[in-house]
């Protein structure tokens, strides 16, 4: 009996983490040197709003986490986020949602309208 309660918690526990994935890219620091950001992803087989969604996290020059953008695109279609190749702006290119921007201002991120500039380097991330 023991043998068949081991396997049958293995499994459970093999099926749970299955079901369960997150994503942790790496740092990226920003054109200046003041920020860095990390983009992460928490999927699960259980429909929560805070799940399939990419999430932008900003640090400081000194590591510490300063706040997260939540940027409502879906992990289910192509994404890609990046810094402009000039200032502190963060570029999220969407099969999803479309392409946004985000200046980080201090402890904030202000959206900003997409520029053809911004939108040539969104297209660009995607690849070819």
């Amino acid at each position: 009996m023991y043998p068949k309660l081991l396997f049958l918690m293995v499994s459970l526990t093999a099926t749970l983490i299955a079901c369960r994935r997150d994503y942790v890219g790496p740092v990226s620091v920003s054109p200046t040197g003041q920020y860095g950001l990390r983009t992460t992803v928490t999927t699960s087989n259980v429909q929560l709003p805070s799940n399939d969604i990419v999430v932008v996290h900003l640090f400081d020059a000194q590591g510490s986490e300063l706040f997260e953008i939540d940027t409502r695109a879906s992990v289910h279609m192509t994404w890609h986020v990046d810094w402009a190749l000039y200032g502190d702006t963060v570029i999220l290119y969407s099969n999803d949602i479309g392409n946004r921007a985000w200046v980080i201002d201090g402890r904030k991120a202000i959206e900003v309208d997409m520029t053809p500039s911004l939108n040539q380097r969104a297209n660009w991330m995607k690849g070819p």
